[in-house]
């Protein structure tokens, strides 16, 4: 799909009306992130205080937010749970700033 240099966050609630969320910078300095036919792996300390933020309920949405102009399209989400459970997110828009649409809401499910 398409590649960004711009910097992405992801936010993951615990709670449907969006009170208790975590939120991070998508970030691995050791390479360049979200480029076209690349998968980006963020894990441990790469998730800053979301590598402890707890689970409580079943992951149903995920948000993903650009934070300059350059727009990207990846083709899904993978959020590795530690009781090896997985949630697939899939990608289906591009999140840019055409008409200020530089957050998307992932809708997720079991892997």
């Amino acid at each position: 799909y398409a590649d960004s240099r711009d910097p992405i966050y992801f936010k993951i609630c615990n709670d449907a009306e969006g009170k208790q969320c975590c939120e991070t910078l998508l970030n691995d300095p050791t390479k360049t992130n979200f480029q076209k036919g690349q998968v980006d792996v963020f894990e441990g300390n790469l998730l800053n205080q979301c590598q402890t933020f707890p689970i409580t309920n079943e992951i149903k949405t995920v948000q993903m937010r650009l934070e300059k102009e350059d727009g990207w399209r990846g083709e899904y989400v993978i959020i590795g749970l530690t009781n090896d459970i997985e949630v697939k997110c899939p990608i289906t828009t591009f999140i840019d700033d055409v008409n200020e649409a530089r957050e998307m809401t992932l809708t997720c499910g079991p892997n």
